[in-house]
């Protein structure tokens, strides 16, 4: 299984052609999700686009999951009529963000994970691994604090719990289910509580030295 690391900015012609694939699979993952968690609901593919970063693991072609991640600048006061900040989170979570003096902030976003590829399949959390190695890009840019809304339902927030995250608010409706909004900063990334996850961790990330696309450090 591979790891990559892809960025809108600096693509070639192989990791165009996977970006694109993972644009498939995150718009047609998710298509078929909201028709049954909201129906009113579609992907926007603005949604995709306007990412920093978008991350894979994926054996050979298949995609076996995804993350998004945005980075955004709290010392605008505008910033948080962006569509999907406005959507996910609410003036008290900004609000306390700058009053905690958190400037920049990295979204974690849309993680989808094939059914195919579930731990007992596999041998390993996919999602936790991903949460753990977005840690790892987070400390590459010059943010100040992830942030995500972290559905309860299929118990991502307790993911997030696990590594660091903090919940500002917790059981927000979203599309009908509860998610904590959650927030973790640099100070507070703890190594997962699972070896194998940990040891998973380290082996996708030796990945990303071969990958010449790959940024050394990214600061805007």
């Amino acid at each position: 299984m591979q790891y990559s690391v892809l960025s809108k900015i600096n693509l070639d012609s192989n990791t165009a052609k996977l970006y694109d694939q993972a644009y498939q699979f995150w718009f047609q993952s998710w298509s078929e999700y909201y028709k049954i968690l909201d129906p009113s609901f579609k992907p926007n593919p603005d949604d995709f686009f306007r990412q920093d970063f978008v991350v894979l693991i994926h054996e050979n072609q298949k995609i076996a999951a995804i993350h998004l991640y945005s980075i955004f600048d709290l010392r605008s006061q505008k910033i948080t009529l962006q569509s999907y900040l406005n959507y996910n989170f609410n003036d008290i979570f900004f609000a306390e963000m700058r009053r905690q003096k958190q400037k920049k902030i990295m979204t974690m976003e849309s993680l989808f994970v094939d059914p195919e590829f579930r731990k007992s399949a596999i041998g390993f959390p996919i999602a936790h691994v991903l949460a753990c190695l977005g840690q790892r890009i987070f400390h590459l840019t010059d943010c100040d604090a992830i942030i995500a809304p972290a559905r309860n339902d299929v118990k991502i927030a307790q993911i997030g719990y696990q590594i660091g995250f903090e919940a500002l608010q917790k059981n927000i409706q979203l599309h009908g289910v509860s998610v904590d909004l959650i927030f973790c900063l640099r100070h507070r990334i703890k190594d997962h509580p699972d070896e194998t996850v940990r040891n998973q961790v380290e082996t996708f990330w030796r990945q990303v030295g071969t990958q010449t696309n790959f940024p050394r450090k990214i600061a805007s």
